[in-house]
């Protein structure tokens, strides 16, 4: 694979002409340069910085021990920068604004997006990484995509509580007349307790007030939480709404 070549000096002065966070990794995947933008983001000067590994310099929180180091434990083998770097070094792999979440010390979660570029300094392999903290930017997304879903939900339940209202409000209306007109019944034929049709009206009176009970919390949506049903999810009613109380009406 072709690799850019570039003098030590040469390429500090480049790097440093560059906006974005810069470190430059060499073949033993130690820092040996930093730009300035780079000491900016993770507040950190040269002398704190040159010969680290990635982890180390950007306070990985797996490195809360200050006696461990970088790449030395069984969970180093799944980080996504370490792996990346490596790839670089050893097969000349690139990636490109590649997101990659990260847990810093203190159990901050951050999301990186990396590029790495294999060049050659001094005829020697190093590998380019630029970064950037996309975290704040995540999750405005992430917000706007949530409020949109909740949005959705809300419009989506409006509009069937108001088709299911008119024709509630007729089953109800009709049930109760019809209730009404068999307690009213002379004795001689009215309908016992026991009868078949008195438990069907029961039936559908139950399931009546269960479907007042749901158009209730309908119109009460003010989150989006889903279950899983059957092959996909659904969303939870009575957990969306903050009328998720048994409705008697």
């Amino acid at each position: 694979m072709n690799k850019s070549k570039y003098t030590k000096n040469g390429l500090i002065e480049l790097i440093n002409a560059i906006p974005l966070a810069i470190i430059v990794i060499g073949e033993d995947a130690k820092i040996r340069l930093v730009n300035g933008a780079m000491r900016g983001f993770i507040n950190k000067l040269d002398d704190q910085l040159v010969g680290l590994y990635s982890g180390q310099a950007f306070d990985c929180k797996y490195l809360e021990d200050d006696t461990l180091i970088c790449g030395s434990e069984p969970r180093c083998k799944v980080c996504d920068i370490r792996n990346l770097i490596l790839s670089a070094i050893k097969n000349g792999e690139h990636v490109t604004k590649k997101e990659i979440p990260f847990t810093i010390k203190g159990g901050i979660n951050k999301i990186f997006q990396i590029s790495t570029k294999r060049i050659n300094i001094d005829d020697k392999i190093n590998i380019l990484v630029t970064l950037e903290d996309i975290t704040i930017v995540k999750r405005q997304a992430h917000d706007i995509l949530e409020n949109e879903k909740l949005q959705t939900a809300i419009h989506t339940a409006s509009s069937i509580t108001h088709e299911l209202s008119q024709p509630l409000m007729i089953l109800n209306g009709n049930i109760g007349m019809l209730i009404s007109d068999i307690k009213g019944a002379p004795m001689d034929i009215m309908v016992d307790a026991s009868d078949i049709n008195y438990k069907r009206i029961d039936t559908i009176l139950e399931n009546l007030t269960r479907l007042n009970a749901i158009t209730h919390k309908l119109q009460h949506i003010t989150a989006v939480k889903l279950i899983e049903y059957l092959n996909g999810n659904i969303l939870d009613i009575n957990s969306s709404s903050v009328s998720n109380q048994d409705y008697d009406q």
